[in-house]
């Protein structure tokens, strides 16, 4: 395994539009190669119930789940938790800012 030296200052270019990681994997991956839940499943060894999660963002990609996806297609393990981690960051950046957006507390 090549191992990435990290840059501190290491972030996304914020003009990417943001997808879900589950997108990505089944239009990007999925579709184009035609394969179903099922199919990819058998490949990995995850449920097809998972994956099926995954794309529809009711559940997330795990370090196990990346590491079972990157045997099977062609990106690795970290492209998919960078995914993953990026829709994470982002998600909770935006709950924050609309948290602090809100009325300040005790002013009601």
């Amino acid at each position: 395994m090549c191992l990435t030296e990290l840059d501190p200052r290491l972030d996304v270019d914020p003009d990417t539009p943001l997808r879900r990681p589950g997108d990505v994997l089944l239009q990007d991956y999925m579709l184009p190669r035609g394969l179903s839940a099922a199919q990819l499943g058998r490949r990995t060894g995850v449920r097809a119930s998972h994956l099926k999660g995954i794309t529809l963002g009711t559940r997330r990609i795990t370090p196990e789940i990346a590491l079972r996806l990157a045997c099977a297609l062609e990106p690795t393990a970290f492209y998919w938790m960078a995914l993953q981690l990026r829709f994470d960051l982002e998600r909770t950046h935006r709950l924050l800012t609309t948290r602090r957006a809100g009325p300040p507390p005790g002013s009601e």
